[in-house]
């Protein structure tokens, strides 16, 4: 069965210095018959955590907040490997 990887441009620039990185690292990933999938979190409606606690409650299923990030959480538990690509300072 082949590698589920997950990559995830956290850059602006969709184009820029870490994407071309991140392409790299998938294209031989691709080469060893992985499956790569990469997500461009600008595009994304991410909000960030209020604390609430609501996603540690008895019976929950997940955060109350109702953005992108939900389906990004289903990637990320399915992947096999992930790579996180931002840009340095």
């Amino acid at each position: 069965m082949a590698k589920q990887i997950l990559v995830l441009l956290g850059s602006p620039r969709k184009n820029g210095n870490s994407a071309i990185l991140a392409k790299q690292i998938a294209k031989g990933a691709k080469a060893g018959k992985a499956k790569v999938e990469t997500v461009f979190l600008q595009e994304k409606d991410i909000a960030p955590c209020r604390g609430c606690m609501h996603c540690q409650k008895k019976g929950s299923k997940g955060c109350a907040i109702k953005d992108d990030m939900q389906e990004i959480y289903g990637k990320l538990i399915a992947a096999d490997c992930g790579l996180i690509a931002i840009p340095g300072s």
